[in-house]
């Protein structure tokens, strides 16, 4: 997966989330004009590396421009039009998530939901739209 600061071009734009862990509890992060990228062919939901409790988190997700609204499902490494990665304390092996993304809006500002899970019973759902073009 791209790293988000790799991507051309930063969006205004909110993205919410929850994650949740069985051992770990669950944690809200809402972010507001940060973490959301664009380049030719993909957007991306970078939140990154988060840090709850002495527990690192981290979220991933890109996905084709060219979308239509659907709601998706995400079986692993299925190599299809989105890809989500989740993992927990930087454990090794696959980090490739499995779940649904649902686009509410394509276009150039797209919107939508998501309810993904990893490993471990980690589980990461929220929210995200892309208002207009930083760069």
């Amino acid at each position: 997966m791209k790293n988000e600061f790799e991507a051309d071009k930063r969006f205004f734009g909110v993205l919410n989330i929850t994650y949740k862990h069985p051992e770990y509890g669950s944690h809200l992060l809402n972010l507001k004009d940060e973490r959301l990228y664009a380049d030719e062919d993909f957007f991306y939901l970078g939140p990154g590396y988060r840090t709850f409790g002495n527990h690192k988190f981290y979220m991933g997700v890109k996905f084709k421009k060219d979308l239509v609204v659907h709601k998706y499902k995400l079986e692993g490494n299925d190599h299809g039009p989105i890809w989500a990665q989740l993992e927990v304390d930087s454990e090794a092996g696959d980090k490739h998530a499995s779940g649904t993304f649902e686009l509410t809006r394509s276009g150039h500002r797209p919107k939508g939901d998501f309810n993904l899970f990893g490993k471990g019973g980690f589980e990461v759902e929220g929210d995200f739209e892309f208002y207009e073009n930083r760069s």
